[in-house]
């Protein structure tokens, strides 16, 4: 047996090294453009605001812009606000705010958003945590314990 007529014919050797580097190429390529179009988009970033809050009694906080972006308490859906303490936590009812933009200043009646219209109240020298969250990417905007 000739070893030697193994080695006489690479003609067909170019065609097929040719046939997979083009599939290789192509599968490359798929991936790239695959990823890039269906990879899920960001859902946007929080508003960068500095919000102040500071409790008048027990049933009224006074929020305060002081820099950034502005806020949209405006929907449920947008931006939400929670106050807990050690007996749970609660979405407060901060609507009224509309658009919150820089320099503005409001005093609100504490409301759950279950029920509308009842005030809530914590007791005198109770410390609460509020926090302003972003719903769309669960972030915080601001974060404030206060002391009734």
């Amino acid at each position: 047996m000739k070893f030697g007529c193994f080695f006489e014919n690479k003609k067909g050797i170019s065609s097929v090294m040719g046939v997979v580097l083009m599939i290789a190429i192509t599968v490359v390529l798929a991936a790239a453009i695959g990823s890039s179009v269906f990879e899920p988009g960001t859902g946007g970033s929080a508003p960068q605001a500095i919000i102040d809050m500071e409790a008048v009694n027990g049933t009224h906080v006074k929020i305060e812009h002081l820099g950034g972006d502005p806020v949209n308490f405006a929907e449920l859906s947008i931006t939400k606000v929670v106050a807990g303490n050690i007996s749970g936590s609660v979405e407060l009812n901060f609507t009224g705010l509309g658009l919150f933009d820089v320099g503005r200043i409001q005093y609100l009646k504490l409301e759950k958003v279950s029920d509308p219209g009842v005030t809530i109240s914590f007791p005198a020298g109770d410390t609460v945590a509020f926090k302003v969250i972003d719903v769309d990417s669960s972030t915080f905007i601001a974060s404030k314990k206060l002391r009734f």
